[in-house]
């Protein structure tokens, strides 16, 4: 905006500005992401360390960067372990029985949705939590793949298309039931589509501050900068 104040919209980027370093940052998000991630993974294959020390060990990205890297893989990760538990104890408890598909699945469904609704009322923050998006997506990657998938690659065409990551993710969650339906995700048992539908309704409604700045035009959006 102050270029084009001065007739130079098209002035050429120093590179080392803090504008300029900001813009090149965010354009290299997800590969920070990734790379973080990967040192993390590295990291604790060796050692258990406190979240200082992880944080000091990590050279990539801002501590800011790690700490949302670290939250985003917690989030998911508590949802996914909240699955696989519940399946494990299913196969155990019935050891010597046959479990049938339905049963495990509607099992591993109220896992997912009471990971994502602890998630969002935690009673030690006195009922204030997050808006329970990754924690879903640990969760419902395991119960339905493929249409997990498909909302990714969703939440990633809205977000590049309309630069909101609130749109994007209230769009994805909100269709989610859909191809969970389409592609039979659901192991014919219409409990688990409820389950899901019920725990994508959750989240929506959780965005309602997020939805009522889109409408209203205040919502900030992604910069998807080029350098």
């Amino acid at each position: 905006m102050l270029l084009a104040y001065f007739d130079e919209p098209n002035s050429r980027k120093c590179g080392v500005c803090d504008v300029c370093l900001e813009e090149k940052r965010q354009k290299n998000a997800d590969e920070i992401f990734d790379n973080i991630t990967h040192e993390i993974v590295q990291f604790l294959r060796i050692s258990t360390p406190d979240i200082g020390t992880l944080i000091n060990t990590i050279n990539i990205g801002t501590e800011k960067e790690k700490m949302e890297t670290i939250r985003l893989l917690l989030d998911a990760g508590k949802g996914a372990a909240s699955v696989l538990a519940v399946f494990l104890i299913s196969r155990l408890w019935n050891s010597g029985y046959p479990l049938r598909e339905s049963d495990a699945a509607i099992r591993a469904a109220l896992a997912g949705f009471f990971a994502v609704l602890g998630h969002m009322f935690p009673a030690w923050l006195r009922f204030k939590g997050g808006k329970g998006v990754a924690t879903a997506l640990g969760s419902f990657v395991l119960i339905a793949p493929k249409a997990t998938l498909v909302m990714i690659g969703v939440f990633a065409f809205t977000l590049l298309a309309f630069r909101f990551v609130s749109l994007g993710s209230v769009i994805a969650v909100a269709l989610f039931p859909l191809p969970v339906w389409l592609l039979r995700e659901y192991h014919d048992e219409p409990l688990v589509l409820t389950i899901i539908a019920a725990a994508s309704i959750m989240i929506v409604l959780k965005h309602h501050a997020n939805i009522r700045r889109l409408i209203l035009g205040t919502e900030p959006h992604f910069q998807l900068r080029h350098g």
